[in-house]
């Protein structure tokens, strides 16, 4: 026994007094698992070795109903032959009709108490123990309570142990016992630090480190069972845990201490677990159909036994044991009557929704109401999964709300934010498609949603099935299908045709120049701007649309398609302000979706601006707020931004690692998935892969003539074909190409058009490059695009250093360093630094000088390095010129250590300029 030496002193003293003839009576208390059982086991073991005769019983709720059943059992283990005759019905039922006090009921007791003291008086000391006398049977008390007043001068001690807290009435053995002066009590408490220290310390294996028994202390609140529960989980678990866990033997340690407080307590502390925290008593003494006084004095039984610490369960994982403990069908029933209650009280719908959930059954009307009202709050706080949840639930239980269901459902269903619900509820969406049970919204947003999850099969099937169903489309329901035909048209162009064909008169059937609400505007408005037939007052339209949205309402979508189209237009002046404005009012929580697309939108406007470090983290942002997983199909458009951005940079492991681990949804064919391709193909051409660039660079064109969405400003294909072509040496092709982006572009002063006279003065003739570069000049700098600046400044200063103008070489050159470093566009700078190397120097002044120019290059060294600086592998060098592939990787390790670059993609532009007669 742990700190239980005093307790058991007193005991013996109390045997002694019996065995002097002073007959004793001894209680001992405390909360249910203190050890009350192992204390009196420990003395009567005692006790019978020092020759004392011993007997014992247990009171049992089980066995209230057995008249004498405790009397029975201590007379029991008596001597044989040693006990006087009791009276007749011990061990029967009590004569019907007798009360509490009757004759029968009294000569019964008298018969049992005077058996008890003729053993004391034949046989020596007698140690009368009964344990859990507070549920012993009344008949067994009335007799112990005789013997309490009779054994005065009888060489017996009686010793009971009894729970402490609250009684249902005083027995006659409690009366008897508040009589007696010489009572002894004896009160166990919850074992303290020492004693749980102590305890710990006895079993073998169980950590010793500092902390390690308070934490066991405190998670017990000193119950020594609990305390063994939790150090028998420690023995049992591999060496290096960190922490007491509670595991089976805690568990079983809990439950028992939990049966052993009463089925008051035990039906308390199962209504806390159902209801979760915070659980107010008044809230479940209405649960009980009890007193909260009565749920206040259980609360205080549990705390004394360890279960809980407040109004709480004291360790994580009591709350589970307590609630696998229960009945599953008193466990529903429980939560639906909780349910109830506080809908009746007016309580905030997702607390009933959230019960209703956990009882996963719903069958009164009004649980209707209060999961709708749970679903709403959820979506607008951007909460999908608990929406898909409570309506799963209403759709499950109800079938007349199946149609309501999935149109609340499918609105929005593109920016959840949660993936899992979202998929979840295609499940259930798809089933219902394809049964036709989905309304006609409900079932084309749908539609939306299977093809941006890349389940085209299943989207063809669900539309075939709604156009076989359908009845004759109302008003509603053409607007409808206006919207979901917008949407093909600027974000799926290839599946429009196909996917309309069922609806055609539905789907082209005429509608408002501006439609109502900002999305179909806005729709309408980019899918002009992606066809090329946009109006001049496009740019004030998309203002217009803008003016209209607000954080609240307006679905994140529609700000997409506007801001958008302000970009396709060459307008990220427009742009910045209205994402400025937006972010704004988007600041309270709940509009995730929307700052998710105004930072990709923000990432798209600073790539404009030439701003790689600002580009780079409003696309990382986006993906910070929506993960790709979140995004789907539209993952492609901040992905395509932080790879630019990042290739730009020359983080090339970053924009591997985005490649790598991109989803397969940003290869779908959408107009994001076409701008994910094209920032591919520019990672690609930095990195010298020039063959596999081309390849992508010439699907976006397929793609994007065959979609009829041929918009430079979308993906400036062209270009990107032409600067491979350039390091290609086949200049004829890449001018062809880029006069051709020209025509495309008309007269328009955009970022494309200065893009494409850098491109065309360098595919020209030498003394023709100037004057193109220097419109170029002028044209990027009036767009504000610093980094395209940057390179054509680096190209005017090689047009002028290869027709002697030195000065005016270095000035470009100096401007282009600057912008280059404000841009972050470190492979830019270090071809800038490789120029150094020139006869006549054009780097800024205060550039750190390099480690050695391309003057010191030998002649077998730039020409190897001029090949390589066109793209070609080491083998297609080596063949070229007739040398070993081992002897062109000698001379690129001393090219790049005297031009202090470290790959091919940082060697200076001049050196392929040279090899291509430039």
């Amino acid at each position: 026994m742990v700190e239980r030496d005093r307790e058991l002193e007193a005991l013996r003293e109390a045997l002694a007094d019996a065995d002097r003839g002073r007959g004793a009576v001894a209680v001992v208390t405390g909360p249910a698992a203190v050890g009350r059982s192992a204390l009196l086991y420990a003395f009567t073991e005692e006790a019978a070795a020092s020759g004392a005769l011993v007997l014992t019983a247990a009171g049992s709720r089980e066995e209230r109903s057995l008249p004498l059943g405790v009397i029975d059992q201590l007379l029991h283990d008596a001597p044989p032959g040693r006990l006087r005759p009791v009276a007749p019905h011990r061990g029967g039922t009590v004569p019907a009709g007798s009360g509490a006090d009757s004759l029968e009921h009294m000569r019964l007791a008298d018969s049992g108490c005077r058996a008890l003291l003729d053993l004391a008086r034949s046989t020596g000391p007698v140690v009368v123990a009964v344990d859990d006398v507070h549920v012993a049977d009344e008949l067994s008390l009335r007799c112990l309570s005789f013997l309490v007043r009779r054994l005065r001068s009888a060489r017996l001690l009686l010793v009971v142990t009894e729970r402490a807290g609250p009684r249902p009435a005083d027995s006659a053995l409690h009366a008897e016992l508040r009589r007696r002066a010489d009572c002894r009590r004896v009160r166990l408490a919850p074992l303290s630090p020492a004693g749980v220290a102590a305890l710990a310390a006895r079993y073998a294996g169980v950590p010793a480190a500092e902390g390690f028994a308070a934490e066991i202390g405190r998670l017990s609140g000193g119950s020594p069972l609990l305390v063994r529960g939790l150090l028998e989980d420690a023995l049992a678990r591999p060496a290096g845990g960190a922490g007491p866990r509670g595991g089976e033997a805690f568990t079983e340690a809990l439950l028992a201490c939990l049966h052993g407080c009463g089925p008051d307590a035990l039906a308390v502390a199962r209504r806390l677990a159902a209801l979760g925290p915070p659980a107010a008593p008044d809230f479940v003494a209405r649960l009980l159909g009890t007193e909260t006084a009565a749920v206040s004095d259980q609360l205080r039984v549990l705390r004394a036994a360890g279960v809980l610490d407040g109004a709480w369960f004291r360790h994580p994982r009591a709350r589970s044991a307590v609630l696998d403990d229960i009945p599953a069908e008193e466990r529903a029933r429980i939560r639906l009557r909780a349910a109830d209650l506080l809908h009746r009280d007016g309580a905030d719908p997702a607390a009933v929704a959230d019960l209703l959930l956990a009882a996963d059954r719903a069958e009164a009307p009004w649980a209707v109401e209060a999961l709708r009202a749970a679903a709403d709050q959820a979506l607008s706080a951007e909460r999908a999964g608990d929406a898909v949840r409570y309506l799963e639930l209403v759709y499950r239980s109800f079938p007349e709300q199946r149609g309501p269901v999935l149109t609340t459902l499918s609105a929005g269903l593109q920016w959840w934010d949660d993936p899992a619900a979202a998929d979840r509820f295609l499940g259930w969406l798809t089933r219902a498609l394809h049964e036709g049970r989905a309304p006609f919204g409900a079932a084309l947003a749908g539609v939306r949603y299977l093809l941006d999850r890349g389940r085209t099969e299943d989207a063809r099937k669900a539309l075939g099935v709604l156009a076989d169903s359908a009845p004759p489309l109302d008003a509603a329901a053409r607007a409808e299908l206006r919207g979901f035909r917008l949407w093909l048209r600027v974000s799926r162009p290839p599946l429009a045709g196909e996917f309309l064909e069922p609806f055609a008169d539905g789907a082209e059937g005429p509608g408002p120049l501006r439609p109502d609400g900002p999305w179909p505007w806005a729709a309408r408005l980019l899918a002009d701007v992606l066809a090329g037939e946009a109006g001049e007052r496009a740019a004030e339209e998309a203002g217009e649309i803008l003016e209209r949205c607000g954080a609240d309402g307006t679905p994140p979508e529609a700000v997409d398609a506007a801001l958008t189209a302000l970009l396709r237009l060459d307008r990220p002046d427009l742009a910045a302000p209205w994402c400025a404005v937006l972010l704004r009012a988007a600041a309270e929580p709940g509009h995730r979706a929307l700052r998710a697309v105004l930072s990709g939108v923000q990432a798209d406007i600073a790539l404009l601006a030439g701003d790689l470090p600002a580009a780079h983290r409003h696309a990382a942002e986006a993906l910070r707020i929506r993960p790709p997983a979140a995004w789907g199909a539209r993952a492609g458009a901040p992905m395509a931004a932080l790879l630019l951005a990042a290739s730009a940079m020359g983080a090339n492991e970053e924009a591997e690692a985005l490649l790598e681990h991109a989803p397969p949804e940003a290869e779908a064919p959408s107009l994001d998935a076409l701008r994910f391709r094209y920032a591919r193909g520019r990672h690609l051409l930095a990195t010298d892969r020039l063959h596999s660039a081309l390849a992508d660079f010439r699907s976006c064109g397929e793609l994007m003539v065959r979609w009829g969405v041929d918009l430079p400003a979308l993906a400036p294909w062209r270009s990107g074909i032409s600067e491979v072509l350039l390091r290609l040496n086949r200049r004829e092709e890449a001018r062809e190409l880029v006069e051709e982006q020209l025509a495309l572009l008309g007269g328009a002063r955009t970022r494309e058009h200065g893009v494409s006279l850098r491109l065309l003065a360098a595919a020209g003739e030498p003394r023709q490059r100037p004057a193109l570069l220097k419109e170029a000049v002028r044209t990027l700098r009036e767009r504000g695009d610093r980094l395209e600046l940057a390179r054509a400044l680096v190209d005017l200063g090689n047009a002028h250093r290869a027709l002697g103008e030195a000065g005016r070489a270095r000035m470009a050159v100096r401007r282009a360093w600057h912008l280059a470093e404000e841009c972050g566009a470190r492979p830019l700078l270090a071809a800038l630094s490789a120029l150094q190397g020139h006869a006549e120097p054009v780097a800024p002044a205060g550039a750190a000088e390099p480690a050695a120019g391309i003057s010191a290059l030998s002649d077998a060294e730039r020409r190897v390095a001029a090949l390589a600086a066109q793209g070609h592998t080491n083998r297609e060098i080596a063949g070229r010129l007739y040398i070993t592939v081992s002897t062109v990787e000698q001379h690129l390790t001393r090219v790049y250590r005297k031009l202090n670059v470290r790959q091919r993609a940082h060697l200076p532009a001049a050196l392929a300029a040279r090899a291509s007669g430039r």
